[in-house]
């Protein structure tokens, strides 16, 4: 390879049609000598090698060239007036505005610790004169190469800043659309009071990340019923969150009475209030609606249920989800269920109903395996007796105490560990 090709393939300078000879712009270099006979035998040496050369007598004025216009070779003599080429090359590599040249220092000594110095100031390479002009030819080409690499790597850091700023504005744009997803999220669980005298109502919801694939909701069926849900979907993340969305659109009555819970309400077969479908045969129609045919994990856990607000008396259907506790007036704790499938994992799942009565002063707790399962700075788990520990605490006092009351036993519980699942919780209590 002669010089020439090397200038072109650093530079890019090089163009070419396809009926026209390449020509080569040449690559400029600068020689630092105060030796006026060593000066002109490299200038002479350089050009026949293709190079289009400019010198300087010492290394102030090489610096004063350099101010003016960034030039990609520099071969310089270490012992110079006014400024050595080691000096010289202190300056260039201490400012980016030389553009980082590719330094050769000329030296009448080879010693260990001369080269160790110029090495620490910043030289690629050293010639020790007495030399002949192959031996600079082959320097120059191992410069070459060196800056091809140089460039090469200058280019893709280019595109890789430009790929990480795309990211980041592209993350930007995720995290909005997650905060908007989420404040959605919020907007779809209860609100206010409860629909029923009888019944009062609290719940706290703490996501592990911007969305949850926790979710909950009560709602009217009938002048003396509400039904009920709580579920937890599989997994963490946008994925989860997307599904629990789906199930409180899918779940939750509207005007319009098109979802799977409005079949809670009332039969096909009859328009008697009295024909409120049993929550079994809801999630096993969820089951087959919801099955997870792909493999992908998209499975849930949830307890659905309906209770008469009069009597208190009522049934629920546990899918897979933890156990649903009753608090006694008297102060005891009730579990209710077996477990059960979670839906949309098994099409042979089979549901059962739990009947439970709730009298005046009772609660019941509905609960994701957020609670229990919560970690603190030991890796312990808070676990289903701290958690039955907390509900006894919680005692007779008012329900709308529950949710800062079980929020602070989380927070303290945990400490500066984050979430590592969402937590979400829906009481419902009996009174006058």
């Amino acid at each position: 390879m002669n010089a020439a090709r090397d200038v072109q393939a650093v530079s890019g300078y090089l163009t070419q049609s396809d009926c026209e000879t390449p020509t080569v712009e040449k690559l400029k270099l600068l020689i630092a000598e105060d030796s006026t006979t060593e000066n002109m035998r490299l200038t002479s040496m350089l050009s026949k090698l293709g190079y289009e050369v400019l010198s300087a007598r010492n290394g102030r004025e090489a610096l004063d060239i350099l101010t003016d216009e960034p030039i990609p070779f520099i071969i310089s003599d270490w012992r110079m007036p006014e400024l050595s080429g080691i000096d010289l090359c202190r300056k260039l590599r201490a400012d980016d505005k030389y553009g980082q040249p590719y330094f050769i220092l000329l030296t009448g000594c080879d010693a260990p610790m001369d080269l160790v110095a110029g090495m620490e100031a910043g030289a690629d390479d050293f010639i020790t004169k007495p030399f002949i002009g192959e031996e600079l030819r082959v320097r120059l080409q191992a410069g070459t190469r060196i800056m091809r690499l140089r460039n090469q790597l200058q280019e893709q850091y280019k595109r890789l800043e430009v790929a990480l700023h795309n990211e980041e504005q592209a993350n930007q744009r995720i995290q909005k659309d997650l905060k908007s997803a989420a404040v959605m999220q919020r907007d779809l669980l209860p609100k206010g009071e409860s629909p029923f005298p009888q019944l009062e109502l609290a719940s706290v919801f703490l996501p592990a990340s911007v969305v949850a694939g926790d979710s909950f909701n009560f709602y009217p069926l009938d002048d003396e019923h509400m039904g009920f849900y709580h579920l937890d979907v599989a997994g963490h993340g946008i994925a989860s969150a997307m599904l629990s969305f789906t199930l409180s659109r899918f779940l939750t009555p509207d005007a319009g009475g098109d979802s799977v819970a409005s079949l809670q309400k009332y039969s096909s077969e009859t328009n008697s209030s009295n024909s409120i479908i049993p929550p079994n045969e809801v999630v096993s129609l969820l089951n087959h609606h919801f099955l997870d045919q792909d493999n992908c994990g998209h499975y849930f856990t949830m307890i659905l249920g309906v209770i008469n607000v009069n009597t208190g008396e009522g049934q629920l259907c546990q899918a897979g989800h933890p156990h649903p506790k009753i608090y006694r007036s008297f102060g005891i704790i009730e579990s209710l269920g077996k477990g059960g499938f979670p839906v949309g994992m098994l099409p042979e799942a089979t549901y059962e109903n739990i009947s439970f009565k709730l009298n005046v002063g009772d609660r019941l707790w509905l609960y994701s395996d957020g609670i229990p399962d919560c970690v603190n700075e030991n890796s312990q788990q808070l676990g289903i007796q701290r958690f039955d520990d907390l509900i006894l605490q919680s005692g007779g006092a008012p329900l709308s105490r529950i949710p800062n009351f079980v929020e602070t036993i989380i927070e303290r519980w945990q400490g500066n560990r984050p979430l590592e699942d969402d937590i979400s919780l829906l009481a419902i209590g009996k009174r006058e």
